[in-house]
């Protein structure tokens, strides 16, 4: 039934809410078509239930406002009807899904709402069906958008934010500022996709742990143990812990086909349980036992994965099963499949007690083994490398002060600069090693790849030298290498 009501005392839809923030560019629209045309479309509401007197619009709200403003004072025509909670969602729903300017952060807010409110709790393959999207997993994505920081939704309702970038970044939604300092330089940039790299790179070095060893499908059964943690002036304390393969894990992050588990205390737990777990399958495969506490004092490497050791000599000393032979996890940072194909894991090295008579069983006996064969061509390119190290150091020294102070740290953040010498530690650098650092990764680059002959190395430092406008010192290039000055300054201290 329309009715003449004061629109003063015409209250909002309390069961759902739409809006935001109000667009002034299209309210002034709407009051304009009001002044010229009158209301077009009628508001609905019901009586309140607790003020008598007054009412409650399931939609025409921004109506109500506009025809306050352009007429103060006069009645405004509503259409009150009984209607049940339901009723008024439905209501603003339908009235809702017919206009195009709201937001998909308004849209994901709807939503919610409805799940939130409606009894039973609607599944997503129905709410995909009421608010007529494809599926429910479009659903889920949209949805997903208010997982976001307050601050990032708001830029994606303004538009300031693709929807496309801001999904993007709903895995690493829990680290609020990252995000929200992440999504303010895609805004602010001119190639947002490039940005957008960048920013979940950066984001993936700080809150990701890359799953590279165990498969996603381990463990097939979740694991429990009981993991001892502190608690404070309580004293230490023992927490059961469940551990449960990365597939269908909400902290799995992909992209570019590798994996990250995003939640640091689950991979942490996880890592040792998985080498203890392919430790002793390697034993079993092997039939060699793992190396005992007692016996770490004389082990010795047979087989680690390195890039010049001999894996026929690993593949030899297991086909032996010589009774000095022991697994060990391999050093970190090596994970060879020429591992895999000795030991049978990436991640399990060969180990002996007993060098002198493992070595007299590969020998036949004889006290002289066979040397092995040279390969020239590796011994030239380790030999390249090498000096290419060296003579990289050497010339950053000179040309590091073209690097302002505040930008090694920030592009050793952002850019993910890698270390020429990689035993070097960033941390415990300081500002002027650094600045040498970044110049040495800027040379390195220029070089670039195949060790190249000391001769063209030192041709394209000029290069880089001519370029940043700093000329070389005339012995610039009998510097020592890096190692023999840590070493020295080691020594003087």
């Amino acid at each position: 039934m329309k009715m003449l009501v004061d629109p003063k005392h015409c209250h909002d839809n309390p069961c759902i809410r739409s809006r935001i923030a109000r667009d002034p560019v299209r309210f002034a629209e709407l009051r304009k078509s009001i002044r010229e045309s009158g209301i077009l479309q009628t508001p609905e509401g019901r009586e309140h239930p607790s003020i008598p007197g007054d009412y409650q619009l399931s939609f025409g709200e921004g109506r109500r406002d506009a025809w306050i403003l352009e007429y103060p004072g006069q009645p405004l025509e509503v259409d009150i009807t009984p209607l049940s909670d339901q009723q008024m969602i439905d209501h603003a729903i339908d009235e809702n899904g017919e206009r195009a300017d709201l937001s998909i952060i308004e849209k994901a807010r709807i939503i919610q709402q409805y799940h939130d409110k409606v009894k039973p709790t609607p599944s997503q393959a129905a709410m995909a069906a009421r608010f007529h999207y494809k599926d429910q997993s479009s659903v889920s994505n949209v949805l997903a958008l208010l997982r976001l920081p307050e601050a990032v939704q708001l830029m994606v309702h303004r538009g300031e934010l693709p929807q496309r970038h801001a999904r993007a970044l709903v895995a690493f939604a829990a680290a609020h500022d990252s995000v929200t300092a992440s999504a303010k330089a895609i805004a602010i940039a001119s190639d947002k996709d490039w940005r957008l790299r960048q920013e979940l790179n950066r984001l993936e070095t700080k809150f990701g742990k890359p799953i590279d060893l165990w498969p996603l499908t381990w463990p097939a059964k979740p694991i429990e143990f009981l993991s001892s943690i502190p608690a404070g002036c309580m004293g230490p304390r023992v927490k059961r812990i469940k551990i449960s393969a990365c597939v269908g894990c909400d902290s799995l992050y992909q992209r570019d086909h590798n994996n990250h588990c995003l939640h640091a205390p689950c991979w942490e737990a996880k890592r040792p349980l998985w080498l203890n777990y392919e430790a002793k399958r390697s034993s079993r495969k092997t039939g060699i036992p793992l190396l005992k506490p007692e016996e770490r004092g004389k082990a010795a490497y047979v087989y680690r994965g390195d890039w010049n050791e001999s894996e026929e000599k690993g593949v030899k000393a297991i086909k032996s099963k010589h009774e000095s032979l022991r697994l060990v996890m391999a050093p970190k940072g090596i994970h060879e499949n020429s591992l895999l194909r000795v030991t049978g894991s990436r991640v399990v090295a060969l180990a002996t007690v007993d060098s002198a008579a493992l070595n007299k069983k590969l020998s036949g006996g004889k006290k002289k083994a066979k040397a092995p064969k040279s390969n020239p061509h590796l011994e030239r390119t380790h030999k390249n490398l090498e000096e290419q190290k060296r003579l990289v150091y050497a010339a950053a020294r000179p040309m590091a002060r073209v690097i302002p102070s505040f930008l090694p740290d920030l592009l050793y953040d952002t850019a993910g600069i890698c270390l020429v010498d990689e035993d070097r530690n960033w941390k415990h650098m300081s500002a002027s090693e650094k600045q040498m650092e970044i110049m040495a990764s800027l040379i390195d680059d220029a070089i670039g790849y195949g060790a190249p002959a000391p001769k063209v190395v030192r041709k394209k430092i000029f290069d880089v030298a001519k370029t940043v406008h700093v000329k070389l010192p005339a012995d610039w290039d009998k510097a020592p290498a890096i190692a023999a000055i840590k070493g020295a300054k080691g020594k003087k201290k």
